[in-house]
């Protein structure tokens, strides 16, 4: 698998209030006792330059910019908005059929890795399969990882989760039908024996640490 890219700690908070999607390379640093974690397999892409009308179309003080952001209750679990900041004003807005509206009003309020006690604990997140149990650890900082790179497993007590594209192709299929029934992660790894038999391969998860911005958490599965 092709490594992420990872970015220090203090350009995350920059990242997911600006949207920016520069950020330098980087490999995971090691967990002590453990061999080094496969890396992802997410090909990088970078946003390509916007045209001269859209251009024109931005008033003097007016900045616009594509912003990733969660949207978990949809079956991509990541969705792509238009957005625009303007000099003087601490708020941004979203563009949404013509309107501008304020970015946490249409995000909503997703939860996200910091507000779950395991993580705070920096404990695993368990998921059962059968009668087994997968613990993932938290391994080493966040990355900014593009929309395109990540399918979307469902929900752990309303926290989204991810893996590699790459990693779950073979369940993509059978999985986004379910996802249109149910986003619950366990109840799908309990009706899908394909979504069982891949994550049972998959060694890394991802978990969001931003509403926006693309700033994921990787989550390393535990060896039994």
């Amino acid at each position: 698998m092709r490594s992420l890219r990872s970015i220090p700690t203090l350009a995350l908070a920059l990242l997911a209030a600006t949207g920016c999607s520069r950020f330098h390379r980087g490999e995971p640093a090691p967990v002590a006792g453990r061999s080094a974690a496969p890396a992802a397999r997410e090909a990088p892409r970078r946003e390509a330059p916007r045209s001269e009308k859209e251009r024109v179309r931005e008033a003097p003080g007016e900045h616009r910019f594509a912003l990733c952001a969660l949207a978990p209750h949809s079956t991509a679990g990541l969705r792509r908005l238009e957005v625009l900041r303007i000099e003087g004003r601490a708020d941004t807005l979203a563009l949404v059929e013509g309107k501008r509206l304020p970015l946490s009003e249409v995000v909503g309020e997703v939860p996200t890795a910091r507000q779950m006690a395991w993580f705070s604990a920096k404990k695993p997140l368990t998921l059962p399969i059968g009668q087994h149990t997968l613990r993932y650890q938290i391994y080493d900082v966040g990355r900014v990882i593009e929309a395109g790179d990540l399918a979307y497993l469902g929900m752990v007590d309303g926290l989204p989760v991810y893996a590699a594209a790459e990693d779950v192709a073979p369940a993509a299929r059978e999985l986004k039908p379910l996802l249109e029934e149910d986003r619950d992660l366990v109840r799908l790894l309990a009706r899908s024996p394909a979504l069982r038999r891949q994550l049972r391969s998959t060694d890394v998860l991802y978990v969001p640490l931003s509403r926006t911005g693309c700033v994921f958490q990787p989550l390393l599965r535990m060896t039994p």
